[in-house]
């Protein structure tokens, strides 16, 4: 999991419907720890409003992390406008060609729809099957410690 690109989503805590996303209720920033892909089926499953009508060739559930394609290694990886499938040199994915299999617009314009500040509910016990609960479950917290500034 270490070499799948991740999604990192921050946390806002407000009562009632409001949905300000500001310091005054800022929770923390996450990395999810299962990749992309888990992270759109959390959306799907837990998010009333997920909303993809994408039709890309792989779909969100089975974006690889790394095989073998007739030009070279095809893997996930982060591109400037969010996801794509690039090519690689290498079996792990590691070593870049700079050329791109599938720019994975569908599932980047999906990803857009989650940029800003999104209504999420949670009833606040251990057994929550909110999409925050899930979330965060699922992931790792971002701290100042964790990346030199």
């Amino acid at each position: 999991n270490c070499r799948r690109p991740q999604v990192v989503f921050s946390v806002y805590a407000s009562s009632g419907s409001s949905t300000n996303c500001n310091n005054g209720n800022f929770v923390g920033s996450f990395v999810t720890s299962t990749g992309l892909s888990e992270f759109i089926y959390k959306l799907q499953t837990y998010d009333g409003d997920f909303n993809y009508n994408g039709d890309d060739s792989y779909g969100f559930d089975n974006l690889p992390m790394c095989y073998q394609g007739n030009n070279g290694y095809i893997g996930l990886d982060c591109s400037g406008t969010g996801f794509a499938l690039n090519y690689f040199n290498d079996q792990y994915c590691v070593s870049r060609t700079g050329n791109t299999y599938n720019k994975l617009s569908a599932v980047n314009k999906m990803m857009g729809n989650y940029e800003s500040c999104n209504k999420a509910w949670s009833y606040g016990d251990d057994t929550d099957y909110s999409l925050v609960h899930q979330l965060i479950y699922y992931s790792e917290p971002c701290t100042s410690y964790d990346y030199s500034v």
